[in-house]
This record gives structure tokens, sequence and C-alpha cells, in this order.
């Protein structure tokens, strides 16, 4: 029987690639330093795949550096707040909190009504003498899916008794997780990519000192 050629292996004979093509082009893609051109099409030349991984890495630094310039915006604002306006804003808070349980008691009341019908509905097919074994089997399935979700019929209520002073503590403990969040991903994210970028310089050196 003939085998069927690969992804990898259509590229090659499908556009007469090179070996210096083939590897460099599409062979890599294979690896983690491409990692973040999986969902790319195939058939990117060097210079593509090279301004395609900037591209992706300075995105990714992007986000926690826009992330980390936040938090320590925010952080500055934090320590210059007045009592009045931690007051104010905790308040505020607590009718937010309040909103949402409020809605999340609602919802949850009628999940819960709506699993306890169905559940009554997939006993009333068990207790069928005259159902097949298949179908009882999905009512059993069904009736375990319901109970693996039990908690999700009991709302999460946020705490709505809390100080300004407690509020304050709450937020500036978010703020410096944030910082510490961002700073330590930051760096290892440029780790990461200084690791792909300088795998690929080492294999495109490797292959133009081999095949020119």
């Amino acid at each position: 029987m003939k085998n069927m050629p690969t992804g990898y292996t259509a590229q090659l004979d499908d556009n007469n690639k090179t070996t210096k093509e083939w590897f460099t082009q599409d062979l890599i893609r294979e690896f983690g330093i491409c990692v973040t051109l999986r969902e790319e099409k195939m058939g990117l030349d060097e210079k593509q795949i090279r301004a395609k991984l900037e591209k992706d890495m300075k995105h990714d630094l992007a986000y926690h550096q826009n992330g980390l310039a936040g938090a320590k915006e925010l952080q500055a604002k934090t320590m210059k707040r007045k009592q009045t306006e931690w007051e104010a804003e905790a308040e505020a808070e607590r009718k937010t909190r309040k909103e949402h349980n409020d809605k999340a008691i609602q919802e949850a009341q009628i999940k819960k009504r709506r699993h306890e019908q169905v559940t009554k509905d997939l006993k009333t097919i068990l207790e069928n003498p005259d159902v097949s074994e298949i179908t009882r089997n999905i009512a059993r399935f069904g009736l375990q899916q319901l109970d693996t979700v039990k908690s999700e019929c009991e709302p999460y209520l946020d705490d709505v008794v809390f100080t300004w002073k407690q509020y304050r503590a709450e937020r500036e403990k978010s703020v410096k997780w944030d910082i510490e969040y961002h700073t330590k991903e930051l760096k290892e994210t440029k780790a990461r990519w200084d690791e792909r970028l300088e795998a690929l310089n080492e294999v495109l050196t490797d292959i133009k000192r081999l095949f020119g």
C-alpha cells in the first residue's frame, strides 16, 4: 500500500523545495522555536517566520509591560487617596457586590429548579420498565452529570460587610500582587523568547554554513 504524503513532505514535493528551504521553512515549524506559529499557514519563508516570531514576542512582552505599568500607576494613585475617597469607593463596592449577590442568587435558584425538574424526568425514564438499556444508560449519564455540578446550584456570594480600611487593605494587596505577577511573568516571558530566537539563529547559522 502506497504511503500518503505528510503535511511536511507535501510542502517539499509540491513546491520543489531544496533541503535548505524545507528545513528552514517547514521542518523547523514542528519544534518549540516556532510554537506560536502552529496555527499559521505553511510555506512561510525565513524572513516571514522571523518577522512573525518577533511580532509575537512584542505582543507577549507588551501584555506584561502594560499590565505592570498600569498596576504601578494604580498603586501611585492608591497611595494618594484620602479617607473620604476610600469611604466613597468602599460604599460603591458594597453596592456593586450586593447587586452581584442578588443576581447570583436569582440565577442559582433558576438553575436549581431546572436541574431538579430534569433529575425528576431522568428518574422517570429509569423507572419505566419499557425503555431500552441504552436509553437507561443515557439517563444514568445525565444524572451523573447533574450530580457533578451540584455545587453550581448554590450561589457564590461576595462579602458586603467591610470597613473602608479593610477595603483599602484589600485593594493595596491586589495591586501589589499584580505588580509582582507582571514583573515575574515579564522576566520569564523575555527569557523564553530570548531562548527561542537564539535557537532560531543557531539553526539558520548551521544550515547556511552547510548549504550556503
